[in-house]
């Protein structure tokens, strides 16, 4: 397929559209949001290892409730559930606005609170737009759509990203959380107009609920840890995204005392992520060249380890940007490849309870390496750190190339039964 035929398919179809409208007016919050949340955070305790502890706070939702979260997106209409989650973590989030204008005294607590709530939000969202994704396209365009996907909540990511240091040295961060707490009721609007037809959930003949939960939350666990494939790709798409947060977490550290370069160059720095993001997603999108992409899913964390350790030899606002844009591009591609794998080995019925076991996998590694952080954060530097991960990544390498040795397709079209 043609990039003309892929662009048309996306814009005559009403469900994408609306979809991806919703997806890019949310992104432009979210990108505005960590920024504005972490420098807010920074400023009221002047403490880096407050922001590992952000981290901490933001992955327990996936650690505790996320695998029955996954049970039950598997049992609802996905489209409702983001509408709900979006329209949840809208509410959370305007908390912090709301006590700062009413002279509440605003602290740290308060700000890991509304991290929680929004975290748990985000953490039932996530599994059911894969799911809603999932549903709405074919196993031959399943790669284009979740590159396009992609490419839409980084340019919504970079947009909000490269506005935030302005914005927060004009209007504060309070209006910039508050800009993001309507982005999130806007894009819930834009998805409510996703497919007018309901997916109904399956007919359950248990009487007990919880025996209901568990059952089916044990069924997920047995259909991940009996596909092989499926357990190799989890393992390594949690190793991707605990870099990933950690790096997010060493970030606004290394941009203020590493770097100084203040609010706007730390703003600066992020939006390149998205921008290296943007390209990769779209470079994929234009592709239609299996072996480039078998090359991703085998040597894709390669690329992405030298770019961390390239990142971390920065000395300088210009030097980090190139760094951390080439980081944002290599993760695009290898988180695409990887996931949409991950999309077409799992059954329908089984993608949330799949993804959110994933998603617990990731917080538990991310718990670790968060809570490292913030023990090491104050004794070693953030450059160091950056060090380190790159190592992780090439661990991550070579477990894939491990994983992935025999050939293979990259996209499989066949369907694991129920």
């Amino acid at each position: 397929m043609s990039i003309k035929d892929k662009v048309t398919l996306i814009y005559s179809n009403s469900s994408y559209f609306n979809f991806f409208i919703g997806s890019l007016t949310s992104s432009i919050g979210n990108g505005m949001y960590f920024i504005a949340l972490t420098w807010l955070l920074l400023s009221i305790t002047n403490e880096p290892s407050s922001v590992g502890l952000l981290m901490i706070v933001m992955a327990l939702p996936n650690i505790f409730i996320n695998p029955f979260i996954g049970v039950f997106i598997d049992w609802v209409d996905r489209k409702i559930v983001c509408i709900v989650a979006d329209i949840f973590c809208a509410c959370a989030i305007l908390v912090i606005p709301i006590i700062y204008y009413t002279d509440f005294s605003l602290n740290s607590t308060i700000i890991y609170i509304v991290a929680f709530l929004s975290s748990l939000g985000e953490k039932v969202y996530i599994p059911s737009r894969d799911g809603l994704i999932r549903e709405l396209t074919s196993d031959k365009e399943l790669v284009s759509i979740n590159s396009f996907a992609i490419g839409i909540v980084q340019t919504g990511m970079l947009l909000g990203a490269g506005l935030s240091g302005f914005l927060i040295s004009t209007i504060g961060s309070i209006n910039v959380i508050l800009i993001n707490s309507l982005s999130y009721l806007i894009g819930a609007l834009f998805t409510f107009f996703v497919r007018k037809n309901t997916i109904k959930p399956i007919k359950r003949n248990y009487t007990n609920n919880i025996q209901s939960v568990l059952h089916d939350f044990k069924q997920g666990v047995f259909f991940l840890v009996n596909n092989k494939n499926v357990l190799k790709i989890s393992l390594i798409i949690a190793i991707l995204y605990t870099t990933l947060y950690a790096t997010n977490a060493l970030l606004p550290s290394f941009a203020k005392f590493d770097l100084n370069v203040g609010e706007k160059g730390y703003g600066i720095i992020d939006a390149t992520w998205a921008l290296g993001s943007i390209f990769g997603a779209f470079f994929l999108f234009s592709l239609s060249i299996k072996h480039f992409k078998t090359l991703i899913l085998k040597y894709g964390l390669l690329i992405l380890s030298c770019s961390i350790g390239v990142f971390s030899l920065s000395q300088n606002l210009f030097q980090a940007s190139i760094g951390y844009m080439l980081m944002g591009a290599c993760f695009a591609m290898t988180r695409i490849v990887f996931d949409t794998n991950l999309q077409l080995n799992v059954h329908t019925d089984f993608q949330g309870r799949v993804k959110s076991v994933v998603l617990m996998l990731i917080s538990l590694t991310g718990l670790v390496v968060h809570s490292l952080i913030t023990i090491f954060i104050d004794i070693i530097s953030p450059r160091s750190l950056y060090y380190f991960l790159s190592f992780i990544m090439l661990l991550g390498c070579i477990c894939s190339l491990y994983a992935f040795s025999e050939k293979r397709s990259l996209l499989k079209n066949s369907r694991h039964s129920l």
